[in-house]
């Protein structure tokens, strides 16, 4: 998936819940987690990280551990659950939570409001998707006509 041009990671979710090892990489159908969801009677999940990936900057585990809990208390009221988000190229990893039935509009806004750059959601039955925590906007600034334009340009 990743070549040698390509800065963005490869990215895989690992989760140890009710006896079940889950991995789940976006735009990829996860069956164990769908099992999970029919298990909490949920129809869909998000993942956020707890923190970004640094590279050969990476902290000490105790600074880490100790950033990631501050950015948990900024998490709403909910039931989450530890995972961890791996990048595939390089096996680096870092903290995250999974909950239920969040949608995708509030799972970006709890990635921005927890101060990382995107998220992973998914529903039953479908792939995970990789989303951004922020979107792009012009505010009305062009036309649709002229932003489909410089979009194609």
């Amino acid at each position: 998936m990743s070549d040698e041009n390509n800065k963005k990671p490869s990215l895989e979710v690992h989760l140890d819940v009710d006896g079940l090892d889950i991995h789940a990489a976006p735009r990829r159908h996860s069956a164990d987690l769908d099992q999970l969801l029919e298990r909490k009677g949920a129809h869909s999940f998000v993942f956020i990280p707890l923190a970004e990936f640094r590279g050969k900057k990476r902290l000490k585990a105790s600074k880490a551990q100790a950033r990631a809990a501050k950015k948990k208390q900024k998490l709403p009221e909910g039931q989450w659950l530890d995972g961890e988000l791996r990048n595939t190229n390089d096996g680096e990893t870092v903290p995250g939570v999974l909950a239920f039935d969040i949608r995708r509009r509030d799972a970006r806004a709890v990635a921005e409001k927890v101060g990382v750059k995107r998220f992973v959601w998914g529903a039953h039955g479908a792939p995970a998707e990789e989303h951004s925590s922020k979107i792009s906007a012009d505010d009305d600034a062009y036309s649709w006509s002229s932003a489909r334009r410089r979009a194609l340009d």
